[in-house]
């Protein structure tokens, strides 16, 4: 039993490991085929985030670093407007520390974060 374990579990992280050459969510978002192959993820539908979209230009235009800011949101709704908000911006990094934040919280699963950066950032 010991050496079943073993082999799912070196499986599993060489399997995890093939996905490698594809870093930020951003490339995930940007491969087709790779989004294709994703499991049904629900679909993210923001309130409204023009509030967070001002606040988030003021951020972007001063210079801010994301993952400074993602460390003063405590609220999980405001950080998901926030990311909304980078994602119609196409604020790269903001998309990338803010969409990996919501699933470090685990607010989202990255299958559902790639697929709302893969409807959205293209518009």
């Amino acid at each position: 039993m010991i050496n079943i374990a073993q082999y799912i579990i070196e499986k599993f992280k060489i399997s995890k490991d093939v996905d490698s050459s594809l870093k930020t969510l951003i490339e995930k978002a940007a491969d087709e085929e790779y989004v294709k192959s994703l499991k049904s993820a629900k679909t993210l539908w923001p309130e409204d985030d023009w509030k967070d979209r001002d606040k988030m230009k003021a951020y972007h235009d001063k210079g801010s670093k994301p993952s400074r800011l993602i460390s003063t949101i405590k609220d999980n709704d405001k950080l998901f407007r926030r990311f909304c908000a980078a994602v119609r911006m196409k604020w790269e990094d903001a998309i990338n520390d803010f969409g990996q934040a919501l699933i470090d919280r685990n607010i989202y699963t990255e299958d559902t974060i790639i697929k709302y950066i893969f409807n959205y950032y293209k518009k």
